[in-house]
């Protein structure tokens, strides 16, 4: 099927009133990997036909029991290659982890449950951790704390933006931890039903409408042993999924983090030039993040503590984060250190390369703290020996309520730190 041009989303040949390259530019990824047995996708969702031809040998876990819907994700993300029949999925050597977050008829096992779920299939080793679903306005501290877990982890979480045909923050998709995925349409135009937001990541390739039968929707395998057409962002997901887990099994030094940069940085720019809610970054493109992260070009990681500081006194500072320790909230006689520091490489790069902080591993701040105090840093002039960072640290003294704090947030200048990742052809 895959041959006969019908995984579109794969390889588009402009069948259809679709446009020849909108696609994920698989052919290019495998002809440099097609896959690891050691990396594991945890495909969380209504269970898996563990005995699908496709997932030979390959899939463990909970069963499903009527409902197609987590069958369908996995046969994207990872279904068999080369083996003469049905179709091919992106991580042809992949092992899935199924776990069932909600029963067939699609209510909700708990986020207690789930978040425990999740735990799980961090403890079994789960690489990539797949969410094909969503809920608005749900910031649940319990699922919150288990994603948050599951990146701290090194763990990659890839979940859909929604198919609420408008403009909203869902969940998981919502969190900071998660990459957050849209769904394209074989022209290359966002899926009409794409739920559109700032915290989109990237799109993917998620079909046309809600008729199944529709060759321009996405083919996949389902209960039975047999396939179907399917659409929606629920199968734009896996296809990050697995290019999340070609990246991690091609290169196991990279981090969660550098997985999300190179899907992003890397992603064929759509709609408005750069950025846009509609789009993310773009639609990912296979081919070229494996490329990058190809020979000649290697991968380079870094930590780089401490550097100059100037002192500012703030007499208000208003903290709007939860991190290191300190609540949200205004702060008197608060002493803010600029950073700055020029980091040169250990060894040079023939050309600038491209440099980005890997933010788990971090520990600074920016100027005033917008972010809710999630590590933040700027990188200034990049060149083939280093480049500059600019970051911040404060001491607080006292509360609005006038409680005594004298403490470092996030630390002090010396213990500061950031973790970067340089990616070029050395020389």
């Amino acid at each position: 099927m895959y041959l006969d041009g019908s995984q579109w989303y794969l390889n588009n040949d402009g069948r259809l009133g679709g446009v020849v390259g909108a696609d994920i530019n698989a052919e290019t990824a495998w002809g440099i990997f097609t896959g690891s047995p050691n990396i594991k996708i945890a495909i969380m969702d209504q269970g898996i036909d563990l005995n699908h031809h496709e997932f030979n040998g390959r899939v463990s876990g909970d069963a499903h029991s009527g409902n197609n819907h987590g069958t369908l994700v996995a046969g994207v993300a990872a279904a068999n290659a080369m083996n003469g029949e049905g179709i091919r999925g992106v991580d042809w050597s992949a092992q899935i982890i199924s776990k069932k977050v909600s029963k067939s008829n699609g209510s909700w096992l708990g986020d207690n449950t789930v978040a425990q779920k999740i735990t799980d299939v961090v403890a079994e080793g789960a690489i990539i951790i797949n969410c094909s679903w969503s809920f608005p306005n749900t910031v649940s501290h319990t699922l919150r704390m288990a994603f948050n877990h599951a990146y701290q982890m090194d763990r990659v979480v890839v979940a859909t933006m929604g198919n609420t045909y408008d403009t909203q923050t869902r969940y998981p998709g919502g969190y900071r931890s998660v990459i957050a995925v849209g769904a394209t349409q074989n022209n290359d135009l966002r899926s009409p039903f794409s739920t559109m937001g700032q915290h989109i990541d990237v799109v993917a390739p998620g079909g046309v409408n809600d008729v199944y039968a529709n060759p321009r929707n996405i083919l996949t395998t389902t209960n039975g042993g047999g396939y179907s057409f399917t659409a929606g962002t629920s199968f734009a997901a896996p296809l990050v999924s697995g290019l999340a887990s070609l990246l991690k099994g091609f290169n196991n030094n990279l981090t969660n983090d550098d997985i999300r940069q190179i899907i992003r940085l890397t992603a064929d720019d759509r709609g408005a030039p750069g950025f846009d809610p509609e789009y993310g970054y773009g639609r990912i493109n296979a081919g070229n993040a494996l490329n990058f992260i190809n020979e000649p070009n290697e991968v380079v990681h870094g930590i780089s503590y401490g550097g100059s500081s100037t002192k500012t006194t703030l007499s208000s500072w208003n903290y709007i984060g939860s991190n290191w320790g300190l609540a949200a909230g205004i702060y008197h006689n608060v002493d803010r250190y600029k950073v700055t520091k020029r980091i040169n490489f250990e060894v040079p790069f023939c050309s600038p390369p491209v440099v980005w902080m890997r933010e788990r591993q971090s520990v600074c701040l920016n100027s005033d703290s917008p972010n809710h105090g999630y590590p933040d840093a700027e990188i200034t002039n990049v060149t083939e020996t280093g480049f500059d960072v600019t970051y911040y640290t404060y001491y607080v003294r006292t509360s609005q309520s006038g409680a005594t704090i004298n403490r470092w947030v996030p630390a002090t200048v010396s213990n500061s730190k950031v973790a970067y990742t340089a990616v070029g052809e050395l020389n």
